[in-house]
């Protein structure tokens, strides 16, 4: 209770309705995404990491809120390569086009949904020069034996290496599956195993 009296308070003395405080339309110049109309929820990554080409491969699954009932979803991408786009549990496969590139922001990538649509499924792949992959060399590490790769996705960077909403708007929790080569051990930003194993998959 005392909260929502806060809130209510905070959206008085900016002369904004509670309600508004909800409902209020997100303008983001730095994003090409309708994130006003759908947004993402959850993501869910698929990847293999390929050191000789310095790319990383596989699949993002979006689920979605379509709130206004839009018939398309429109994401951030920036030097990706689109290989298919799918949606629902069984895979349907959905018309996508890439739009024209907008300097420092990348290109729109719009799939075909419908207001029931509630997961997109994009193959992609990204390119060696992805600003949010650094990928470096086994002289430049502590070990001096393998290459390691980090990412990083400020300021708007995540676009490079995942078709997502890149917005601080778009709030989302997230899985991941990251393949490797044989002694290498993947880790992120969640609960994960801390020890390679045989298979190469965390």
């Amino acid at each position: 209770m005392r909260m929502k009296r806060l809130i209510s308070v905070i959206a008085l003395v900016i002369g904004l309705t509670p309600a508004a405080l909800f409902t209020q339309e997100i303008d983001d110049p730095t994003s090409l995404a309708n994130i006003n109309e759908v947004r993402i929820t959850r993501l869910d990554l698929d990847l293999q990491v390929d050191f000789n080409s310095q790319t990383l491969a596989g699949t993002a699954t979006l689920h979605l809120n379509n709130k206004t009932g839009a018939d398309v979803l429109i994401l951030d991408t920036r030097d990706l390569t689109i290989h298919n786009v799918t949606i629902g549990s069984d895979k349907k496969e959905a018309s996508y086009t890439l739009g024209e590139y907008v300097k420092y922001i990348g290109r729109p990538l719009t799939v075909a949904i419908t207001p029931e649509t509630e997961t997109v499924t994009i193959d992609y792949s990204t390119s060696p020069n992805a600003g949010a992959l650094q990928w470096v060399q086994p002289e430049q590490t502590a070990g001096g034996e393998k290459q390691f790769l980090y990412s990083q996705s400020q300021f708007n960077l995540a676009r490079t290496w995942i078709p997502l909403q890149d917005s601080p708007a778009v709030r989302m929790t997230y899985s991941a599956t990251i393949r490797v080569s044989e002694g290498y051990l993947a880790l992120m930003s969640a609960k994960n195993p801390v020890e390679k194993n045989e298979s190469g998959v965390y």
